[in-house]
């Protein structure tokens, strides 16, 4: 009930009610709680995949909103600054846009085209998985968004996946080996694969799916950075070599290139980061 609670509290503007809820014996479970979707219980109030954030957002309480950062919500997701302009909560507005470090100019200053032909490249980092770029090596893989001031890289691996170990043999599917032949050289096919079905393949007969390991966030933090912009983004996936990479210069004269690309001698995603200058 901790996250109807919280989101009670946020929609209402409650901030007294909400530190009831927030000490220092479940701040572990609270930050986990600031960033998932509502539970089973809250869906009287209908606020389908809402996290107490985006509630605060959409009932403009900015005293909510600073508290729950705070506490470690995540503003990084698209979705926050989305709601607080859909609502055109302007005060709320105004703070994320501060938190989130970069106010994103107008690219005026663009970069060429990648020399290779066997490249995917973009002027703009992913906002969504399908736009993030792919490395893998057969054992683990990684989706590289590609973005600044944070980076996220989603992980995946071979060894997590649905379910729990099982054999799946079909320890009777001998004993229907020959009537399905029969049925096969009768031609009554429709019956015979719904015998192969029902009768002979191993249970389950679908693969069980992979599960995501989880997303890796990767902060690129400067001094006054928040009066910093970027421009001559490319981020670029290269078909022949396997490496993607995310080059981009900010407004203080620094030029960033992150590089990455999964070995699979070593079993291993290696994530690299230059600058044109030291400790920036």
């Amino acid at each position: 009930m901790i996250l109807s609670e919280l989101h009670l509290s946020c929609c209402n503007g409650d901030l007294d009610k909400l530190k009831e809820y927030i000490n220092k014996d479940n701040i572990n479970e609270i930050v986990t709680i600031l960033n998932e979707a509502e539970d089973d219980q809250w869906t009287l109030i209908q606020y389908e995949e809402l996290t107490p954030l985006i509630c605060a957002i959409q009932n403009n309480h900015l005293c909510i909103v600073k508290f729950l950062v705070e506490q470690g919500a995540d503003i990084y997701l698209l979705k926050t600054i989305r709601t607080a302009c859909q609502y055109k909560h302007l005060s709320i507005i105004n703070y994320l846009l501060d938190i989130l470090i970069v106010k994103y100019n107008l690219i005026s200053l663009k970069r060429s085209p990648p020399l290779s032909s066997l490249s995917l490249w973009y002027e703009k980092d992913a906002s969504e998985w399908l736009e993030a770029l792919p490395v893998g090596n057969g054992y683990m893989g990684g989706m590289i968004y590609g973005g600044y001031p944070r980076e996220i890289i989603q992980l995946n691996s071979d060894t997590l996946w649905a379910g729990c170990p099982h054999d799946y043999s079909n320890k009777d599917a001998l004993n229907y080996l020959s009537q399905i032949r029969q049925l096969i050289q009768d031609n009554k096919w429709n019956e015979a694969q719904t015998m192969l079905t029902q009768n002979f393949f191993g249970k389950p007969i679908g693969q069980a799916p992979y599960q995501t390991v989880g997303d890796l966030f990767i902060d690129f933090f400067q001094e006054s950075s928040s009066s910093i912009s970027i421009d001559q983004y490319q981020r670029e996936l290269n078909l022949e070599k396997a490496i993607a990479t995310t080059t981009y210069s900010t407004s203080n004269g620094v030029h960033f290139e992150r590089t990455c690309f999964a070995s699979y001698p070593d079993n291993c995603i290696v994530y690299n980061v230059q600058a044109s200058v030291r400790y920036s």
